[in-house]
């Protein structure tokens, strides 16, 4: 049996007795508790010290215990039982040895107990469950070593300390350095991505974490990087993502992160055919975190495990900055990249059509190496002022001079000179360049680019020969062209007059009556004036001068031209004019009028020669207020089909004895004034037609063509 405890132990052990009459349930077991059978004995026969240090146990905020005597009897609080998952009827006396507490916990209480010296354990983790989801926290141990008054050790005061913030805070700080660590140092997402799942992986506790990129369709992902522990296989390849769940794929579309700690239970993902997509990639708990850019989703971040996983919300915070500074890393590759490709791009085209120079703000060469290339000398040589020992001779001192200017001026640079090229040949260069400025807006360099412009020089130089030889070549045609359309359209006033002048000295040697002869004389005279006034109008037209034009009568016009149709054409019986009451009139030039009519009259009288009863009519209408239409149809054998389109080419005659010029010069004169004319469709004979302006105004100015009839 115990010795019974002296008054002054029990007077140290009131506060204890009036601690386990206070409310609370592990109180209430102190109190109902058969002491006697404890290894601490009755609550009545413990030490001050032991009372005193329970009650301070038991008042401890947060988990804590205290391990008494040799045994290292132990006297828990319900948050330390709580959080070692003790039992406290039992626990409560029991020896350190019996009780399971965490290896380490348990050697370092037993130390601090042999040495006397307090010790401290930090981080350790626990795992909690409430409402059904385990939560992971984490407590700071303090053991201090308990002695009495002679120094020898009587027990360990444990308390803890929630460092779970701290711990968190810390573990995330970790990995988002080390992410961006990696993330300053490395630009390849092949390498970098990886390296980063695998922090995040190793950082968490997880089987997988991956980083894919959504395709245009919206509807597949595509992953290149992912990192495994060995329990599930990497998912590298193109993927459907309806295929594991439509319900959180449309969620994640939207910028939302999903959390599901088991896709068995979870009803977005627990469909037959959604869970077996998982089973065949080894998954049970994701954490996906899609990101989204001007409304469409771009990338996702996802990490899986094996086994159903509580997901804690720290770990969801940290994938969420994870994935942004991972799409932020790849579109900096990619914008890299493309920057990259820009750059070869224009370098491959800068080369193609010329040569990149540097200067500094004298104009002294400072990036010689293409100049090198191009003229073959060493870099040494043509650096500074050597880049002038390659210009030609004649051209050295416009350059000089172009580039002083342009450095005093400091502004564009432009010129052009010759430049031997490594092979020897003089190649002909155009040189630009544009000052570049520092915040003072002083010049500080000069950047530009030499484009071999050889070929457009020859060309140019060849075009210029040739435009002259054009010249010429057009100069002797139209002398040409006027000489042949003289010789056609003086053919027939000149014969006129000579057959006139005939009729004339016939009738003298007659000695008849001298009228007829002075008649015929006078015929014969306006003949040849007519013919003068051809030429003029001719020489007119050639030189695109306008002629001389007055209101004029169609049909005096057509009269005044019978003595001369006369000549070539002794019956007119078959000419009928028909005249309408308002289109007799228009404005134009009496020389050119007849000329465009002897030409169509004449020409429809020679396509019926071989008529039983020929018949030319000539018709006008008008067309509207600015126009008066004129036709001259005959009843011949009309115009082959395949002779149509080169009608009004010169020199295309259709028959006869013809230049083939006479079509040509009636269409170019009505042209002139701003008419048209054109070969009109007839199934017998052939009709051409042309239109006079009846204004001034029109005369002198080309109208839109009129619509033929």
């Amino acid at each position: 049996m115990r010795e019974k405890a002296d008054p002054s132990v029990a007077e140290q052990a009131a506060p204890a007795r009036r601690l386990w009459q206070r409310q609370g349930s592990l109180r209430e077991r102190f109190g109902r508790h058969d002491w006697p059978c404890n290894r601490l004995g009755h609550v009545d026969e413990w030490p001050g010290q032991l009372g005193a240090l329970a009650s301070f146990v038991l008042e401890f905020p947060c988990p804590a215990a205290l391990f008494w005597g040799e045994e290292l009897l132990l006297v828990p609080n319900a948050g330390f039982a709580s959080l070692t998952g003790l039992d406290c009827r039992q626990a409560l006396g029991t020896p350190l040895q019996s009780v399971t507490l965490a290896t380490l916990l348990d050697e370092r209480i037993r130390g601090v107990f042999a040495s006397g010296i307090s010790d401290i354990l930090e981080e350790q983790q626990f795992e909690i469950v409430a409402g059904g989801h385990a939560r992971r926290i984490w407590y700071d141990f303090t053991l201090t070593a308990l002695v009495d008054p002679a120094g020898q050790a009587i027990g360990v005061a444990c308390t803890t300390a929630d460092c779970t913030s701290r711990v968190v805070r810390s573990r995330r700080d970790r990995i988002i350095g080390e992410v961006d660590q990696i993330l300053l140092t490395d630009t390849n997402p092949e390498s970098l991505i990886p390296r980063c799942c695998r922090i995040l992986a190793e950082g968490i506790g997880v089987s997988q974490v991956g980083f894919a990129e959504v395709q245009a369709d919206q509807e597949h992902i595509s992953v290149y990087q992912d990192w495994n522990d060995g329990r599930i296989p990497s998912v590298r390849g193109r993927w459907r993502m309806d295929d594991f769940g439509p319900e959180f794929i449309r969620e994640m579309k939207q910028g939302a992160t999903i959390v599901i700690p088991d896709v068995t239970t979870d009803p977005r993902t627990a469909s037959p055919e959604v869970r077996k997509a998982y089973e065949g990639i080894g998954t049970r708990a994701i954490l996906d975190k899609g990101l989204c850019r001007e409304g469409r989703m771009c990338a996702m971040l996802f990490i899986h495990h094996p086994e159903p996983r509580d997901w804690q919300p720290d770990e969801v915070h940290i994938a969420e900055e994870i994935c942004s500074r991972l799409w932020a890393a790849v579109e900096r590759s990619h914008s890299a990249l493309r920057l990259v490709l820009e750059q070869e791009r224009l370098e491959a085209f800068i080369r193609a059509v010329g040569l990149v120079w540097q200067t500094d703000e004298r104009g002294r060469l400072v990036r010689p190496q293409e100049w090198s290339r191009y003229t073959g000398r060493p870099v040494w040589a043509v650096a500074g002022e050597g880049w002038l020992d390659d210009i030609h001779p004649d051209d050295v001192e416009q350059v000089r001079g172009a580039v002083e200017a342009a450095v005093e001026a400091g502004g564009f640079y432009e010129s052009r000179y010759r430049v031997r090229r490594r092979d020897g040949e003089w190649r002909w260069q155009m040189a630009c360049g544009v000052p570049f400025r520092n915040t003072a807006d002083h010049c500080t360099e000069w950047m530009g680019i030499c484009i071999d412009i050889t070929d457009a020089v020859q060309f140019q130089d060849a075009m210029m020969m040739m435009h002259e030889r054009l010249f010429q070549a057009t100069h002797a045609s139209s002398i040409s062209s006027l000489s042949s359309a003289m010789a056609h359209e003086l053919n027939q006033p000149l014969a006129a007059a000579a057959n006139f002048l005939t009729a004339a000295k016939l009738r003298l040697q007659a000695e008849g009556p001298r009228e007829k002869a002075l008649g015929s004389i006078d015929q014969a005279f306006e003949s040849i004036m007519l013919a003068g006034d051809i030429i003029r109008n001719l020489r007119g037209v050639l030189e695109k001068r306008h002629s001389d034009r007055r209101r004029l009568s169609i049909a005096q016009t057509v009269r005044d031209l019978s003595s001369i149709l006369q000549i070539s054409h002794e019956n007119l019986d078959g000419l009928r004019i028909r005249i309408a009451g308002d289109a007799d009139w228009c404005f134009y030039s009496e020389v050119q009028l007849k000329q465009v009519l002897l030409n169509l009259i004449r020409n429809a009288f020679e396509a019926t020669r071989d008529h039983a009863a020929p018949l030319v009519e000539i018709e006008t209408a008008g067309l509207d207020r600015n126009y008066v239409l004129v036709s001259v149809t005959d009843n011949g054998p009309g115009i082959p089909a395949a002779a149509r389109d080169k009608l009004f080419t010169p020199f295309a005659s259709q028959g006869g004895d013809g230049l083939g010029l006479g079509l040509a010069i009636c269409k170019t004169i009505v042209e002139h004034s701003g008419g048209k004319m054109w070969l009109a469709d007839r199934e017998q004979g052939t009709r051409f037609c042309f239109t006079l302006p009846r204004r001034a105004k029109l005369a002198r100015e080309t109208q839109a063509v009129p619509a033929e009839h």
